[in-house]
């Protein structure tokens, strides 16, 4: 007897869908929002995130609210921001790690669009778009002093 079309589809999904699951954990997201020097968002920027290491380039437009979010592979990003009538603004050496969301804001300065403003950037100690903190504790102990 042949066993029905979906039995065997199911089957299928089961064995494929850890490999989904599992690819997508392997994911970190570069998040921010674009500003003009005076802190207000600049809407529709242009985004570009190249991994520093492959050359591989995403392009995306900032939201109406200035905001962008990209999921990437771990690995050494740039990500830049332009927008008519401003300078572009790069922010380099950006490490994104297997499930971290790292936040870059960028902010734009009025100018030609052929100038560029570069920020490096440091890998954060904290996560502030998580409740993420890493430290390493060590025992020690506290002598009594109640007699």
């Amino acid at each position: 007897m042949h066993k029905p079309l979906w039995v065997v589809a199911l089957g299928l999904g089961l064995l494929l869908a850890p490999q989904w699951i599992g690819a997508q954990v392997q994911l970190g997201t570069l998040t921010g929002s674009i500003f003009d020097v005076s802190g207000g968002v600049i809407p529709q920027a242009e985004i570009t995130i190249t991994n520093s290491d492959t050359g591989i380039k995403s392009a995306v437009k900032a939201s109406s609210a200035g905001y962008y979010r990209v999921p990437v592979p771990p690995g050494k990003y740039q990500v830049e921001a332009k927008k008519e009538g401003f300078k572009a603004s790069l922010a380099t050496d950006i490490v994104v790690a297997v499930a971290q969301v790292v936040t870059i804001d960028l902010t734009l300065q009025v100018g030609s669009s052929t100038q560029t403003v570069t920020v490096t950037t440091e890998a954060p100690l904290l996560t502030p778009s998580t409740a993420e903190v890493g430290a390493s504790l060590t025992s020690a102990r506290i002598p009594d002093t109640a007699h």
